[in-house]
């Protein structure tokens, strides 16, 4: 997409690979670039959600994820995801971004029965 910012900055694969984690925010979408076990070894995990919580406490129907090959192209097709994520929907991620933690008390796993 001609019109898709560039915002995601990821440190470096070295960086990954040693932190396993890279998390950031643009507007009102917040993204994490994980590295995670795979079926062939680890691979990049890329997820994105709206503002205001960390993904732990974001309804997990709110989440969207997708996986990347363990290599530099991997890690960089991840950054690229997150931002065609941003720009396919814009609208949302403005709307996230006017949301405050003073809103609604974040979202709470069930509890098991």
């Amino acid at each position: 997409m001609a019109d898709t910012p560039q915002f995601v900055k990821l440190a470096g694969f070295a960086f990954l690979r040693a932190n396993r984690h890279y998390s950031g925010s643009y507007g009102g979408l917040q993204y994490s670039v994980d590295v995670v076990d795979g079926e062939a070894g680890d691979e990049f995990e890329a997820a994105v959600w709206p503002a205001p919580y960390c993904r732990e406490q974001t309804d997990p129907a709110l989440c969207k994820t997708a996986r990347f090959g363990f290599d530099e192209a991997g890690m960089r097709a991840a950054g690229h995801w997150v931002e065609e994520q941003y720009a396919a929907q814009k609208s949302r991620w403005d709307t996230a971004a006017g949301a405050s933690v003073l809103d609604a008390a974040p979202w709470q796993r069930p509890k098991e029965p």
